[in-house]
Order: C-alpha cells, then structure tokens, then sequence
C-alpha cells in the first residue's frame, strides 16, 4: 500500500519521450559503489524527514527491481544533485515501469535535470519492451507533479479523497479543464481545454 499523502499518476504509453538531455554541466550516469552516502544525503535534503542510515538498503537495494543499471544518478562538478529510479512493481504488471524516487537538489532545480532523469526512465521502460509506466507522489510536491504532468503522465485517483485532492490541485497548475472531467479509478484525459497546461503558478 502506499503512504496515504501520495498520489498515483500513469503514463498509459511510451511513445514521444522527449530526449534526456541534462545541462552542459551535468552527467547522468547509473549507480556504482559508494554511491549510498550521496545519495542518502540527497533524498535527506529533498524529501525531508527522518532518513535512516539504512534507507538505501530498505529503498533500493532491497527492492526486487533493483540493478545496477535501473538506478539513474545526475552528477555536477563531482557532486551528486539528482536520482531517479527505473524500476518495476509486479503489482501494476509486468509490462509496466515504477519511476522510482526522482529527487533534484533544489540548488539545481529548474534546469532540465528532473526533466532529463525521467525522460531517462522512460527510455529505458521503452527500450525494455515495456507498455506504459507508473509513479506515485507526495501530494504537497506541485513542481514535480507539473513535471509528471508535462511529460505525459496523468492523474488516476483511486480513492475519492485522492479524487479531491486532485481537484484541488490541477487547476493550481493551468489543468482545470482535466480536473473538471477527472472521474475516480480512470485516467485523467489527456486532451486539454482552452487553458490546460499553461502553469497558473
């Protein structure tokens, strides 16, 4: 189950993924040993809370899904800044990706890094034969949900509580047209309205 202050978002396909292409200074690579420390420090400061010494075993190596190769990293001037995870829950199908904690520093927000990560994901679902992909979100993060949003991914609330929450929260974001035929346990529209997409914020 998941924490009851996320939201569920899908992609219901993988065609038209705009290219990962991080900033001139930034290098996206995938994990490698010695990468825990950084990257525990990184979802520290992003996500806040309390984070165990043990978080990346519990979170990522852990995880059944976990390789080496599934977990992207976004490094600049020798610094980790940014992550994001290409994994799988066999509970949404096997033909179906889990964006997995994308985190950017916010130093290094709103240059193309979140962006970059996730179209890096989504390559990698496609070029795994894969059908569509998923991700859950906490509900209070509107830039990456305007993120999730731009890149093709689109509300399913499957409670009603998320369905008003969902309601409360697009049209913040320049989506009151989706927000207004958005139903419970469906896919939001992908067409917008007149005004959909152009941020109110």
């Amino acid at each position: 189950m998941r924490p009851e202050d996320h939201l569920f978002m899908a992609r219901t396909h993988l065609r038209e993924i705009s290219p990962a292409a991080p900033p001139p200074d930034c290098l996206l690579r995938t994990y490698r040993p010695g990468d825990e420390i950084p990257w525990l420090a990184l979802v520290r400061a992003v996500y806040g809370g309390k984070w165990g010494e043990d978080t990346f075993e519990r979170c990522v190596r852990a995880d059944e899904a976990f390789r080496p190769e599934r977990l992207f990293l976004a490094e600049s001037a020798g610094r980790l800044v940014g992550t994001a995870g290409a994994f799988q829950k066999l509970a949404y199908g096997d033909q179906t990706g889990y964006v997995h904690m994308l985190a950017v520093e916010a130093e290094s927000q709103g240059k193309g890094i979140g962006s970059a990560l996730l179209a890096r994901c989504l390559e990698y679902f496609r070029d795994m034969g894969w059908r569509n992909a998923v991700l859950d979100t906490d509900r209070h993060r509107l830039p990456a949900i305007r993120l999730y949003l731009r890149s093709g991914f689109l509300p399913l609330p499957e409670t009603l509580d998320e369905l008003e929450e969902w309601r409360r929260i697009l049209p913040a974001l320049g989506y009151a047209g989706m927000a207004e035929r958005l139903r419970q346990g469906v896919v939001a529209e992908g067409s917008r309205g007149a005004n959909d997409g152009k941020s109110a914020v």
